[in-house]
């Protein structure tokens, strides 16, 4: 964190980094919305079927990805 408080890049432009927080949260905040209605149908299709746990989790996963995603890319632009 110190080293990107001291970046040149916060003294030039600091709604920059105003916009790529509010967008990778934005991001986060749509992911973690898929992320649940991935994780109810999943349990309700698990509850009903008994099968395919591996296919649930692995769409839950890949909605936590695109967070993740979105936290690495802005953690490197700062």
């Amino acid at each position: 964190m110190q080293q990107m408080a001291g970046s040149a890049k916060i003294a030039d432009n600091p709604l920059f980094f105003l916009g790529l927080g509010i967008a990778a949260g934005l991001a986060m905040c749509f992911s973690a919305i898929a992320q649940g209605k991935a994780g109810a149908a999943g349990s309700d299709a698990l509850g009903e079927t008994g099968k395919g746990f591996s296919n649930y989790i692995m769409v839950v996963g890949l909605c936590e990805t695109v967070a993740l995603f979105a936290m690495v890319f802005g953690m490197i632009q700062c």
